[in-house]
């Protein structure tokens, strides 16, 4: 995934946050689907969100092919 901004990239360093002990139930790993999730922050969030209609822009201008995100 190419990200423009490096925080932008909230992917790696999810990737890189290990967990241990690992979730071994559904229940456990909805918890830990809930912890991980409350800790993004509502700014990024809502950054996510207002870029929706350029990104769908794009979408549509590539003809549903690559773009830039």
């Amino acid at each position: 995934m190419y990200c423009k901004e490096k925080e932008n990239n909230r992917g790696g360093s999810l990737r890189d946050s290990r967990r241990s002990p690992l979730p071994n139930s559904v229940d456990q790993l909805w918890v830990a689907l809930q912890e991980e999730w409350s800790r993004i922050p509502i700014e990024y969030i809502n950054k996510l969100y207002d870029s929706l209609p350029r990104r769908v822009s794009d979408i549509i201008a590539a003809n549903g092919g690559a773009t830039r995100y």
